[in-house]
């Protein structure tokens, strides 16, 4: 596996640039950790100033390698593998046709099942696979 990213890197990076690659994944933040334990001064009791609120946040990310640029959402509600979809849908829109974009994704499960048709239509119209 790590041979085959590798040769993907190498092809991304060559002059000519015919193909190009993509590194997609999606993350969430929030302003209150999860864990609800810190430091605090000896002695002192753990406080954590409640009026701020809680603020949650997830965040669509893919990076070119080649090109070393970053196209992101940031979404203010859980996501959902449609999100996925239509993302990386507006990701191979914009990519080049003239060459071969592949897109390294880990093994989340909401990058599973997406429709055949849609990852058809990316190859056949878009060259994104």
């Amino acid at each position: 596996m790590q041979e085959s990213l590798n040769k993907l890197r190498e092809a991304a990076k060559e002059e000519d640039k015919k193909m190009g690659l993509l590194y997609f994944d999606e993350s969430g933040m929030s302003n209150v950790p999860n864990v609800q334990r810190r430091w605090s001064p000896l002695a002192k009791p753990h406080s954590a100033d409640a009026s701020i609120g809680r603020k949650r946040v997830n965040v669509l990310g893919a990076l070119n390698y080649a090109a070393r640029t970053l196209s992101f959402e940031v979404h203010e509600r859980s996501v959902c593998r449609q999100d996925v979809v239509n993302f990386l849908d507006r990701q191979a829109r914009r990519s080049a046709r003239d060459k071969l974009t592949v897109v390294v994704i880990d093994n989340a499960s909401i990058h599973h099942h997406i429709d055949p048709k849609v990852l058809e239509e990316w190859m056949v119209r878009d060259r994104f696979i």
